[in-house]
Order: structure tokens, then sequence, then C-alpha cells
């Protein structure tokens, strides 16, 4: 039955203290929206957590201030507190690994944890989610080291390593290890690793000989560096059990371009997240303690199946409840979103983030006047009608409606959202490319009437010379 207001009688039921104590029957964990990033406001986790061995953390926006600190929390509570000591996200595993490399070479320094950052894709290059970089480096001195890699299989998908530029700098990187193998010639082997970048659209069956080939022979490189890697990086042991999983990711990759080719290129997600769920159940068991953390768009971590194949679907029906998705959903505010375009992920621009009040965001209202998490495992939720159905989530630039309970295990009630802490040139660029069109057109305006006024002055003063 749907509730399209809160009688006084369900509002008692929901309403809990502000200390996080249950009231009723509910739990409701007010957060420090100040202090968001660091773990001290996440004490309450292990409660909730028992039992699981993968914490998945997806984005619904792409570019805000509030949510990677969100993530940034819980990522080095659980680091710290919990045993979960790997983060993989979504990308690519060779990005990621000859990015990790560099970054331990260096003096890991802040411009150095700003290149290791440019693994990522372009639209998670942010400083909020800079500092995650800088706490891995920190923690790189502790008992609980922290490794960033990827569980996903699109090679040439960071910033810093477009396309091919990523089999390059891998190359580079696993020479300071040892030399490459008899055969093995940089520039030839690039080449046939090519097609497995920019989705597949260059690889056709005729490429595969040469692509399988080209995994090969890097698998036989990975094996005479890999002694090395330990040995140089004791610290941080996951940077060679990673590398030791590469060839199984590019392997993924191969899998990937064969199905699209062979299929419609519509498919392109759904065998892309068959195969990150693969490689990321395989990083988690070589992860420490068998553990691992997530974090990639909430389009491939719901665990929704009517939301059709994505890597959190596949992760629940191999862990059941040892996987525990944790959605940020905000409020109200503004935002860098992506807006609906088929074929482009790129079509972005600031946008309102529930601009104004609906029925879902009364309901939170009334749990609590500040940021909260809320356990949606909770047994009192499973006959709350407040939480039955379908529930208002704002998914980049629009809402979304989403079965709450089967999507997700958990929500982190973010009050205001607002853009990531970006140079204002940079801002007002990201903010404006969605709207380029029409702006250009009321740009070509100005101009066609600013030239028309300016020709008919002309004429006039002429015509007036002449009479003149």
């Amino acid at each position: 039955m749907r509730v399209p207001w809160l009688t006084l009688a369900s509002l008692a039921i929901l309403v809990c203290a502000a200390d996080g104590r249950s009231s009723a029957s509910l739990t409701v964990h007010p957060l420090d929206e100040t202090d968001l990033a660091s773990p001290l406001p996440w004490t309450f986790l292990p409660a909730a957590l028992h039992g699981v061995d993968v914490v998945s953390l997806p984005e619904p926006i792409h570019m805000t201030h509030e949510f990677p600190l969100v993530r940034l929390g819980i990522v080095e509570f659980l680091n710290e507190h919990m045993g979960f000591h790997v983060l993989a996200m979504e990308g690519s595993l060779v990005d990621a690994w000859a990015a990790q490399d560099r970054f331990l070479a260096s003096g890991q320094s802040d411009a150095d944890a700003a290149d290791a950052q440019l693994a990522l894709f372009p639209l998670w290059n942010t400083p909020e989610i800079q500092r995650l970089f800088r706490y891995e480096t920190a923690s790189w001195s502790t008992p609980a080291p922290l490794y960033i890699t990827a569980y996903d299989v699109q090679p040439g998908t960071g910033k810093g390593t477009p396309g091919s530029a990523a089999f390059r700098l891998l190359a580079d990187r696993l020479a300071t290890y040892a030399p490459p193998p008899d055969g093995l010639v940089v520039d030839n082997w690039v080449r046939d690793l090519r097609p497995l970048t920019e989705m597949c659209r260059a690889f056709t069956r005729e490429k595969q000989a040469a692509a399988d080939a080209a995994i090969v022979r890097v698998e036989s490189w990975i094996a005479r560096a890999d002694r090395a890697v330990a040995t140089r990086h004791p610290r941080v042991p996951m940077h060679a059990a990673a590398l030791a999983l590469l060839p199984a990711n590019l392997r993924g990759s191969l899998a990937l371009c064969n199905d699209v080719t062979s299929t419609s290129s519509g498919k392109y997600k759904a065998v892309r997240d068959r195969e990150g769920a693969i490689f990321a159940e395989a990083l988690r068991r070589e992860s420490p303690g068998a553990k691992l953390m997530l974090w990639a768009h909430w389009s491939h971590l719901t665990v929704d199946p009517a939301a059709g194949v994505s890597v959190g679907v596949s992760l629940r029906q191999k862990l059941g409840d040892r996987l525990y998705t944790v959605l940020p959903v905000a409020e109200r505010g503004t935002a860098i979103v992506i807006f609906p375009n088929p074929g482009s992920d790129e079509d972005i621009g600031l946008g309102w983030v529930r601009r104004g009040s609906d029925e879902f965001s009364t309901r939170m209202r009334a749990l609590s006047p500040a940021s909260f998490f809320l356990d949606l495992r909770d047994p009192a939720l499973k006959t709350n009608e407040a939480f039955a159905g379908e529930q208002a989530v704002w998914v980049e630039s629009r809402a979304v409606r989403v079965h709450l309970l089967d999507a997700a295990d958990a929500l982190v009630w973010v009050k205001h959202v607002g853009p990531p802490e970006l140079p204002l040139p940079v801002l007002v660029i990201l903010g404006g490319m969605h709207y380029r069109l029409p702006l250009a057109a009321g740009a070509a305006m100005f101009v066609t009437v600013a030239v028309s006024l300016l020709v008919s002055r002309r004429r006039r003063t002429r015509r007036s010379a002449r009479h003149e």
C-alpha cells in the first residue's frame, strides 16, 4: 500500500533518538557533516558488517563534494579497524597497477598522489578523491596498508593513460623489475593490445590471435618480475598479488571484446559487468583476509536483479549476505552530473539534485535533522510501509525510482550536496558543457542581431551623408 504522507502514528514508529540509539525498533546513526571523511563518525559499522567480505560503495552522482568524502571515511574505518585493506575501483587494472607502481617508487608527495589519481576516469580526478590517494600513501607506513587497484576490464580509461598509453606505462614499469622476454618488442606488443581499448571499437575477430599472444607474452614477463616486485615493496604485498592477476584481467578484456563484436554493441555494459564481477571475486580471494571494498558507479554495483546484469547482482548471487552495499542519497543540492545521452557518458553539466521535496525526502527528514546512516537490513524496515516499494533516489541528473530494500543494504542520507572543490574556471567549463549548444545558439543570435543593427546603422549613416 502506498503511503502518501506519514501519519502521526507512523512518525512515532520512524523517529529515532539523535544519539543513534534505537527508538521503538529502528536505529538511525546521525553523522557529523563536517567530519565525514574521517573514520570517527563510522564506529557503528562493525555491528552492521558482521560476516561481510565485500563492502560495495556505489557512486550515484559522479561529481559532488560530499559523496566521495562519505566513501573515504568508510574506507578509512574499514581499513584501520575491520581488516579491509584493498579498494578496487571501476576502470582498469592495467592503468591502476602501472600508476600505483609509479606512486610507490615516487617521493609520495601530494603531486605524486595527483599523478596516481590519473589512473582513474577523468570525472574522478577531483580534489576530494585525491584525498583517497594521500590517505593510501600515509597508510603504507602503518600496520594497516591500504592498496588501491581496479576490478574492471577496460584498459586505457585513465585520465593520464588513455588508450594504448596504459600498456606503454605498464611496459615501462615492468622493465624496472625485469627485462622483457626474448622476442617481445614493446611497440609491437602495444599495437597488438590496442584493440582492447576504447570500448573495443577497433577490435575484430582477426585481431584476437595477436591479442591473445600478447597476453601470453606479458604473462611471461610478469612471472619474471613478480618476485622482484614483492621484494621491493614488502610493506604493500598486494601490489605483487595484483600484478600476478593482471593476465587474467586482460583475458577478461579480450572476452569482453570478443562478445561485443559477436553480438549487439548494446550488450557492452552487461558483458563488461559479467567479466568485472569474475575478476572482483578473484581479487577478493587474493586480498588480505579475503576481504574487498568496491568503488564504482551505482549502475554497476546495484544488487537489484530487476536492474539487469551488474557486478553487484553477480556478487550477490555468489556471496549472499557477505556482500554489503552502502548507497549515498542526497536530500537536495547541485552537482556536476551526467545527462542522458545515448552512446556517451560525457554529456555533463551543472544540475539540480532533488530540487523540491517529495514523499521519500519527507520521510527521511522525519528520521533525523542531520545526515545519517541507516542499515536497510534492520528487520524493522522489512515490515515498515514507509520503505516499501519504490523510492526516489537521485542518480546523476534525474530521480530514479528504486526498490531500495532490494537494491542496497544501507543508505547514507546526506542533507546537502554541492560540486567538487575544483578551480572556478574548471567548474564553469564543466558546469556549462551540457548547455553549450543552447549557449552557442544564443551567442549566435546575439551576434546576428548585433551585426544586423550595425549594418542598419551604417546604411542610415550613408543615406544621411548622401542627402547632405
